[in-house]
């Protein structure tokens, strides 16, 4: 090639990386915790997704700083059994005065709905006394569609039929959590989610009673393996 076509395609790089950094800029900023929950206040979070590097250190970050989470993974699946990892190399250097990590595997798959209410229905049963629901869910699950049309298909399932079914199956969980407290009942996207699919559910937000303090938010992709090195959050003073 020539050397302008070079320089073209140097530039082009140049602006795609700028604009992913920003994006995960955006996005580590969105994922924060202020501080540590005491026991008494700590509220259940679910992530739907703990297959990738991503949810998977989403879920810990959560854990480790307080929040009750519940961790969404393939039966059997390295997820599940770096989560399990993860959580009884905390909880043995945790001291005794301090409460440990507290960070549930539950088998789940957005593209499934008997899992799905399956998970809703155990979820709801096993709350804390005095709380009526959860506080966020953070759908971590999808794939990126790349490998032709063979993949479309699953991307599909995952990316858009499984982010409304997310919506539906917990937003009775969340309506419930949002009625106690304004700042609980949230529904975040985190993958390769339709901007279609997640302004329908903000409308569906402001039109149903059903799906009250359902807030849809549509962010970037992240193709991470789970050996990938872990992220850096940022903690900063919630507004």
């Amino acid at each position: 090639m020539d050397p302008l076509t070079w320089v073209s395609l140097g530039l082009q790089v140049a602006a795609l990386c700028s604009i992913v950094g920003a994006l995960l800029l955006y996005l580590l900023r969105k994922v924060r915790v202020a501080e540590v929950l005491p026991v008494e206040s700590a509220k259940t979070v679910l992530v739907t997704s703990v297959d990738s590097a991503f949810g998977l250190q989403i879920a810990t970050y959560l854990s480790s700083r307080g929040w009750r989470v519940i961790a969404g993974c393939r039966q059997g699946g390295l997820g599940a059994r770096l989560a399990e990892s993860w959580l009884q190399n905390h909880i043995a250097s945790t001291p005794e005065d301090v409460a440990p990590p507290r960070l549930v595997t539950l088998e789940l798959d957005v593209a499934r709905e008997d899992l799905l209410d399956e998970a809703a229905r155990a979820m709801a049963q096993h709350l804390p006394a005095g709380e009526h629901g959860i506080w966020a869910v953070i759908n971590t699950a999808g794939s990126s569609g790349l490998g032709g049309p063979a993949c479309w298909e699953p991307a599909l399932r995952g990316n858009v039929l499984g982010a409304l079914r997310v919506a539906r199956t917990f937003s009775p969980l969340l309506a419930a959590a949002a009625a106690d407290h304004p700042h609980a009942g949230r529904l975040f996207y985190i993958g390769l989610t339709s901007d279609t699919a997640c302004e329908s559910l903000a409308i569906m937000d402001s039109e149903h009673e059903s799906s009250a303090g359902v807030a849809a938010e549509s962010t970037w992709f992240f193709c991470t393996r789970l050996t990938s090195p872990p992220l850096r959050f940022t903690r900063r003073p919630c507004k």
